[in-house]
């Protein structure tokens, strides 16, 4: 499993760079963070990269990623800085000052694949509110 992040508020290209930094000093996640570029449009010039992939597994690591972003949200002088955490299938949660336990929980919530039936459920709930009739 992956975790792709990405940071809006301040100087968005030098905070990314400093949250991998941040992130590389955790014994837990140096070694699975790489840069990837940002999606650039004809005529834009872009950002180096845009984004961190966390390869996150099925180990500690998710939780290590937790504390981690708690950290770097919660360091002196990282005022109106937000975190965007998204998993490939494009679940995501935006992360500012909540609480470490809820941070852990919102981070897990993303990177944890739904079972079978909360996708059941999640397709109902979307077929009950778009008006579509199950058959």
């Amino acid at each position: 499993m992956e975790a792709w992040l990405s940071v809006r508020g301040g100087d968005a290209v030098c905070e990314l760079r400093e949250l991998e930094r941040w992130l590389e000093i955790d014994p837990l996640l140096c070694g699975r963070i790489r840069a990837r570029a940002a999606r650039r449009w004809r005529g834009e010039l872009g950002l180096p990269y845009g984004v961190l992939v966390v390869a996150v597994g099925h180990g500690g690591a998710a939780g290590a990623l937790a504390g981690a972003l708690h950290g770097f949200l919660t360091r002196p002088g990282a005022g109106g800085v937000r975190i965007s955490v998204s998993s490939p299938d494009g679940r995501s949660v935006r992360l500012a000052d909540q609480r470490p336990e809820e941070v852990e929980a919102l981070v897990r919530d993303v990177l944890t694949a739904p079972t079978e039936d909360e996708f059941e459920d999640e397709y109902a709930a979307w077929l009950a509110g778009s008006g579509a009739l199950a058959s």
